[in-house]
């Protein structure tokens, strides 16, 4: 297959100035021992932006969004951004120079499955509960509930040629309005003829007026990456292109330190390789593996990619690292916090944060935008997605959320797998729990998905 299928999720947010941001030397940081690095994945902390784990300090730099001049303020949390900059060797902390933001689609809701699928103008969008979801309207508090005909903004990974796995989702309006525009980003899957052209599912019409930018002879054959941009909306169920642009530019200079997130694909198809976010990953028995070994490849697999860029598409991998699935989630108040040792005590489950973990306030009466440990008080209701680490034991959070709770709320809900139960307790992706404090077990089914509901705190036995 065209590797430039593979390429275009991170063209969409490095842009070709990058170029010159990302390949002098690192100078002035303050940041001893540090490397001039592109680290590209998902926001999931602010006070600085906090990118693959690394808190980026931003104060002096460039803030681009969908190619305008922005500010940290118009960042999000889940958002996937390219951060252009230096981290120290240790992988902990930075400094951006450029922060770049730029959507996968900007569109009209076509179809809601309600079964983690949206058809957004051709591009099928999945989501999970991972998924970050933001909305203004009280109607519509999540993505079940996007009426057809919505406009929403996506940012994620691709994984499939017009497939993109949301990780971050924004309910911009209910209707369309012309004049309004319009992005979508994919591969050209039916090329031009009389005046149309495909992407996935979606027809798009060009005419005299269609403005083509970086796209040599203006040739839109199939396999070809571009970028649409709309203000006349669709007319008889086409896309009226105002602007074409080439989905491809160069960013980076070979030889350019990247750390890039997302989901494997073509994992076996060639020994030794795999597609991650556009680029061709190489490892060997000189790769060092995080978490996992290379037997733990699979098309899906959420990894993280440290390594030298080898062409404008290729990397050699020095450390391929796991990121471990949320097994459980857990609803509960807070009786404690650590600051210290960045963990927090929900009503008896000891739960650790790491600089991975997403941090978002989701309380309406507080929604703190730079939300940390040092916002949250006792009594606070959290809702915590997390995994039990197989080495420390530790419960460690992948997203860790404040959310509404009424007064004198002390109530929890866990969800995970059954792994035992006894007249005395039940065991939930590692957490035992005792029985006399559960009022709702949903199965009695071992090894089956359960949610308990309860009162706590937690007797963790």
């Amino acid at each position: 297959m065209n590797c430039l299928i593979f390429r275009f999720v991170l063209l969409s947010v490095l842009i070709s100035v990058l170029l010159t941001s990302c390949s002098g030397g690192e100078s002035g940081t303050g940041i001893t021992g540090s490397d001039p690095k592109v680290s590209v994945g998902v926001i999931t902390g602010f006070g600085s932006v906090f990118v693959n784990g690394v808190e980026f300090d931003t104060s002096h730099a460039q803030i681009n969004v969908n190619e305008s001049d922005a500010t940290e303020q118009d960042l999000s949390i889940g958002m996937v951004v390219a951060v252009v900059g230096s981290a120290d060797r240790a992988g902990v902390v930075g400094k951006a120079d450029a922060v770049y933001y730029e959507s996968e689609v900007r569109g009209i809701v076509s179809q809601n499955n309600q079964d983690g699928t949206l058809d957004i103008m051709g591009q099928m969008v999945k989501y999970d509960t991972e998924t970050v979801f933001e909305s203004d309207d009280d109607t519509v508090t999540v993505i079940e509930d996007i009426p057809e005909g919505a406009v929403v903004e996506v940012s994620g990974y691709r994984t499939g040629d017009n497939t993109l796995h949301a990780t971050h989702m924004t309910l911009v309006s209910n209707t369309y309005t012309t004049g309004a525009e319009l992005t979508v980003k994919g591969v050209v899957t039916t090329g031009l003829s009389n005046g149309k052209f495909s992407m996935g599912s979606l027809t798009i019409a060009v005419d005299s007026s269609t403005q083509f930018a970086g796209i040599p002879n203006q040739q839109l054959t199939p396999g070809t990456v571009i970028k649409v941009k709309s203000i006349r909306g669709v007319l008889n169920n086409e896309l009226q292109a105002d602007i074409i642009e080439s989905g491809t530019s160069d960013y980076v200079s070979v030889g350019d330190t990247v750390d890039i997130e997302g989901l494997v694909m073509n994992a076996g198809v060639t020994p030794s390789e795999f597609l991650l976010n556009g680029f061709r990953v190489y490892f060997s028995n000189q790769t060092k593996f995080n978490g996992g070994t290379a037997s733990d490849l699979a098309d899906g697999v959420k990894a993280e990619v440290e390594g030298m860029l080898l062409t404008q598409n290729e990397i050699e991998a020095k450390e391929i690292s796991f990121r471990q699935t949320a097994k459980l989630d857990l609803i509960a108040p807070v009786t404690s916090i650590n600051t210290v040792d960045n963990q927090v005590d929900m009503s008896g489950v000891i739960v650790k944060l790491t600089n991975k973990t997403l941090l978002k306030d989701d309380d309406k009466t507080t929604k703190v935008k730079k939300f940390s440990l040092a916002d949250l008080n006792e009594g606070d209701k959290v809702k915590i997605k997390a995994y039990q680490d197989n080495l420390s034991m530790e419960i460690i959070a992948t997203q860790f959320r404040r959310v509404e709770a009424l007064s004198l709320d002390t109530t929890f809900e866990l969800s995970g797998v059954l792994d035992e139960l006894t007249n005395d307790q039940a065991i939930i992706s590692g957490i035992p729990v005792d029985r006399s404090q559960i009022t709702t077990l949903s199965s009695e089914n071992v090894g089956s998905n359960v949610t308990i509901i309860g009162t706590t705190p937690l007797t963790i036995q």
